[in-house]
């Protein structure tokens, strides 16, 4: 019986220190000092990037098991999310589906050797961070990353009017993760 209650409350622990994906509705409003909110170009529309929240070792990301602080479709070509400063945050697994039926088609992560955008959040700001374009090849996908500021500032003013488009560019690095491809998973390069 000690034992049961041990592990309740063991698991009542870490679920409270986990962060949730949050739903980022209309009427986001400006972040607060202790937190930023970030906005990633996808394309095509029928990805689904997660991104996870780390660190950086030996020039590697490495998620910490925390789950996804974005986890999900892109709606007009962006994802937003909102996580609090000074996270460092990754791209780590796309998912692919198919268009019409919304059937998983493919999970795919960021591993052996290939690199993801990685990026610190910053205090009170909304920016954006890049743009991922996704291109199926065989059993890979490959990605391109770009920057349009000028297009993630409309998408902000057309879908977040509370926010006044004040949108800034944020650097992101290009760096591997610590993940392990598994020998059937399909993987990004």
């Amino acid at each position: 019986m000690k034992y049961a209650l041990w592990l309740v409350l063991l698991a009542a622990a870490v679920a409270s220190s986990c962060v949730s994906v949050q739903p980022i509705t209309a009427d986001l409003t400006a972040p607060k000092p202790d937190e930023s909110i970030f906005v990633i170009g996808v394309t095509p529309s029928n990805y689904r990037l997660f991104v996870m929240q780390g660190s950086v070792e030996d020039g590697r990301f490495r998620a910490n098991g925390v789950p996804a602080i974005v986890g999900g479709a892109p709606r007009d070509g962006y994802i937003v999310g909102k996580a609090a400063a000074g996270r460092v945050l990754a791209i780590t697994e796309v998912r692919r589906v198919n268009e019409g039926s919304g059937g998983i088609a493919a999970d795919l992560r960021v591993c052996g050797g290939a690199t993801t955008m990685v990026f610190a959040v910053p205090k009170g700001k909304i920016v954006y961070i890049g743009s991922a374009a996704f291109q199926q090849t065989g059993r890979s996908i490959d990605v391109t990353y770009s920057r349009d500021l000028e297009a993630a500032r409309q998408f902000v003013r057309r879908n977040f009017p509370k926010l006044d488009g004040a949108v800034e560019a944020h650097p992101y690095g290009l760096m591997p993760t610590w993940q392990p491809c598994g020998a059937a998973q399909p993987f990004i390069r």
